[in-house]
């Protein structure tokens, strides 16, 4: 019974990890400081910490009003590390 029970628990981490199950809303899979609901109502990735490959995460472009779904938004005109608002 013992290994039934940790066969059922191995295969649901897997199977979270692979996608196949729901991440639960309240938690930040992918650890850039927006959960796991939020990002789904913005159109988000919540397993991406930065959802449009822009060198920006998520939650930095959506606290300084920046597009954490298009990867154009962000740019560093100057080259000095630093985004243009």
């Amino acid at each position: 019974m013992r290994a039934l029970a940790l066969l059922a628990l191995l295969v649901s981490f897997s199977a979270e990890a692979r996608g196949r199950r729901p991440l639960a809303p309240g938690g930040d899979f992918d650890g850039d400081g927006l959960v796991n609901g939020y990002e789904r109502s913005i159109g988000t990735n919540p397993a991406r910490s930065d959802t449009d490959r822009d060198g920006w995460s998520d939650w930095w472009e959506v606290y300084y009003g920046g597009d954490p779904l298009d990867r154009t938004d962000s740019t560093d005109d100057d080259a000095d590390s630093l985004y243009q608002i």
